[in-house]
């Protein structure tokens, strides 16, 4: 048996005529201020703590810049960058720890290469492999015996030398279009008015042979000629025959068919059997193969070389995976059934005949540093010639290669640290010093201005300006505080802002000749302002106490204690309407008695009289 969860009907005042829903739901309208007002308090519980959260964020965000400052994985302060002069010679990357500064002139003599062969000729070399266009041609020369015609001539002047003498005039046919002509003109203009008339056409006589040539300006199959005279025997006089010519596609190897099959278009017949690349034996069925499945296996294989099929050359090439001279390509075994390599045109041994294998070799990098004796590498990328730098060989010849302290990089990091500090304490100048919203209609415009005297916010103010300005206790004079390395306190506001501003060539100035003084300034143990501003900034957002987390896990609470009075709550006006509605029901049911009672004794009164 089913159940339906329809709503329930109600029919409002049928007996007292009273609008009773309207009725019951102004009265719970009422009944439910206090829970309408729980639920505008956690709302703003909600927009306070996305404030905290806010303020956590940014915090978290200035921790990360300061960690960069003590990083012992990757110690800041003496970082180091570097460039070449020359970068299609070689590039310089740092790669290990603390690479000694200084200037290398790195000279390339060759770099090194990976051994490589390709095919000696295109796969296929027939006529055909070459796309051509439509063409008709003189059957012989238009010339008569033992006369030689000249295209600048008129045909009149010209009859004695030509072949076919010709007619005053005449028209003819090309591709639909009308070239008309007549014998005061001559080959040479003929033929121009062709080339000029935009029949994708092009006409030529060749003065040797004393032939003229109609050729199309596209190839391939689409290409046609469609040629006629409607008067007039000029193509007589060019010795070719009407008619129609087309081109043809170009004819290429085929590497998706299987490798025996005629389509495949090659000069040799693969068979089937073994061929050896790199001592690795590969198994080919001609039958079944295809070019691409065998350059797919060789690729995938253990043999150490990436095979590829040109289409535009019609040509395979191997290349071997690693650069050196010690890292080759060998072509074949003794022991080889298929002549595969050989219809590939790799090798010029044909199994099952047999012969030697083919060997090619890569070449070495020959380096020096600093003038001295030339040095070999099996690879471009060299990590020992510099401790500490990998250089990337590009190229032969010369560059100078710089390992330099990374200044500019530290900048930028101080330059994040910055920005983020005043990021903080600009959101925090901003909440403190908000003005309440009249009339508010959200949340955020009702916790406007609820921040003044917030605790949190004026606290942590208060510690991170205090560790801007503090003088460092045990260091030099002249590196005890950050103003001296260019970093100090706005007076925005006359100074109440607590906002920094960074004076770059002074910082720069104290990074390129002070870098060990400004990096004990900020990381000597228990004095250096990393270490304080990490645990002023530990004391505001751990996870456990941290007074911002302390303000978000209060939030936290208040919502979730405030969503369980909703609740309670909630189950309470549920209730309390259905009564409503039981008692109104009640009261129509009543009311309906005493007008049917009322009726009956009306009707009884009527009788009597």
């Amino acid at each position: 048996m089913t159940t339906s969860s329809l709503p329930e009907i109600h029919f409002s005042g049928l007996a007292s005529g009273i609008d009773t829903d309207s009725l019951i739901e102004k009265l719970m309208t009422l009944e439910r201020r206090p829970q309408t007002m729980l639920k505008m308090k956690n709302e703003d519980y909600a927009a306070k703590k996305a404030v905290i959260s806010t303020l956590n964020s940014k915090l978290s965000t200035l921790s990360t810049t300061i960690d960069k400052f003590s990083n012992a994985s990757s110690p800041f302060f003496t970082q180091k960058t570097t460039a070449s002069t020359l970068t299609t010679v070689v590039q310089a990357v740092i790669t290990g720890a603390q690479p000694a500064e200084g200037n290398y002139q790195i000279t390339v003599t060759q770099v090194a290469t990976a051994a490589m062969t390709q095919s000696q000729a295109a796969l296929y070399t027939g006529a055909d492999r070459v796309a051509q266009g439509a063409k008709m041609q003189s059957a012989t020369g238009i010339n008569a015996p033992s006369q030689t015609v000249d295209p600048a001539q008129s045909l009149a002047t010209q009859a004695a030398n030509l072949g076919t003498v010709a007619q005053a005039s005449g028209t003819l046919v090309i591709n639909g279009s009308n070239i008309n002509w007549d014998d005061t003109m001559s080959i040479n203009q003929i033929l121009g008015n062709i080339n000029n008339a935009g029949l994708g056409v092009t006409a030529s006589f060749d003065t040797g042979t004393q032939e003229i040539s109609l050729t199309s300006n596209i190839t391939g199959a689409t290409s046609e000629i469609i040629l006629s005279e409607s008067s007039g025997n000029l193509l007589g006089v060019m010795n070719i025959t009407a008619g129609t010519a087309t081109g043809n596609d170009a004819v290429q190897t085929n590497s998706s068919v299987a490798l025996n099959s005629s389509g495949a278009n090659m000069d040799q017949t693969v068979t089937s059997g073994t061929f050896t690349l790199n001592g690795v034996v590969f198994n080919v069925d001609a039958a079944a193969d295809t070019l691409d499945t065998v350059i797919n296996r060789i690729n995938t294989s253990s043999a150490g070389v990436t095979a590829n099929f040109n289409q535009e050359t019609g040509t395979v090439g191997f290349i071997q995976k690693t650069e050196g001279s010690s890292q080759k390509i060998t072509l074949g075994a003794a022991g080889d059934t298929s002549n595969i390599l050989y219809a590939l045109k790799l090798s010029s041994t044909n199994p099952p005949v047999g012969g030697a294998a083919d060997t090619y070799s890569g070449t070495d990098a020959q380096v020096s540093l600093n003038g001295g004796a030339a040095q070999t590498f099996e690879s471009n990328e060299i990590a020992t010639l510099i401790p500490g730098v990998t250089l990337n060989l590009k190229g032969a010849g010369s560059s100078l290669v710089t390992v330099s302290s990374n200044v500019d990089g530290m900048v930028q990091t101080f330059k994040d640290f910055v920005n983020q500090y005043n990021d903080v304490m600009n959101y925090i100048n901003t909440k403190i010093r908000e003005e309440r919203v009249e009339s508010p209609t959200t949340s955020e415009e009702r916790i406007q201005g609820q921040f003044t005297g917030d605790m949190t916010f004026l606290d942590t103010k208060y510690k991170l300006s205090s560790m801007v300005s503090q003088v460092i206790s045990g260091m030099p004079n002249t590196m005890n505080q950050m103003a001296q390395i260019g970093i100090t306190t706005t007076a925005d506001n006359l100074g109440k802002d607590a906002t920094l501003a960074l004076d770059e060539t002074k910082l720069r100035a104290a990074l390129s000749s002070n870098v060990s003084g400004v990096e004990d300034m900020f990381n000597t143990v228990g004095t250096g302002i990393t270490g304080k501003m990490k645990d002023q900034l530990y004391s505001l957002t751990n996870f456990i106490d941290g007074e911002v987390t302390v303000e978000k896990k209060f939030y936290d609470s208040e919502i979730s204690s405030t969503n369980t009075q909703i609740l309670e709550m909630e189950e309470r006006l549920v209730k309390r309407e259905e009564t409503m509605r039981l008692q109104f029901a009640s009261m129509e049911t009543l009311i309906s008695q005493l007008k049917s009672q009322g009726d009956r004794i009306t009707q009884l009164m009527g009788q009597s009289t």
